[in-house]
């Protein structure tokens, strides 16, 4: 289930744990926690199953008009179940709403 995520604790919790589990994708130890430490300031949303975050999305604001993808992962395990196309379309609701589309 998608969920935005308001915690900044939880966010950086969340970010960290799928990144590590992505190490092919984010090789550099100092990007995943910089990733993961920025993640606590913008608009995040979590897929989340039995209290397993599966993958992640988070929105930068890039101007009062426009938005970019922060960072996203999903857990190798769940990947091509369709998780991150869920999570990129919480994200196109909320940038819609928001005017950064």
């Amino acid at each position: 289930m998608i969920q935005k995520i308001e915690n900044k604790d939880e966010k950086e919790k969340i970010c960290t744990e799928i990144l590590e589990a992505l190490p092919e994708w984010f090789e550099m130890p100092e990007s995943r926690v910089s990733y993961a430490k920025g993640s606590r300031e913008f608009p995040f949303w979590a897929d989340v199953e039995n209290n397993d975050a599966r993958g992640f999305i988070v929105m930068k604001e890039t101007s009062r008009y426009a938005v970019e993808i922060y960072v996203m992962g999903v857990k190798k395990e769940y990947q091509r179940l369709g998780i991150g196309g869920k999570l990129f379309q919480a994200f196109y609701k909320y940038a819609q709403k928001s005017g950064g589309t």
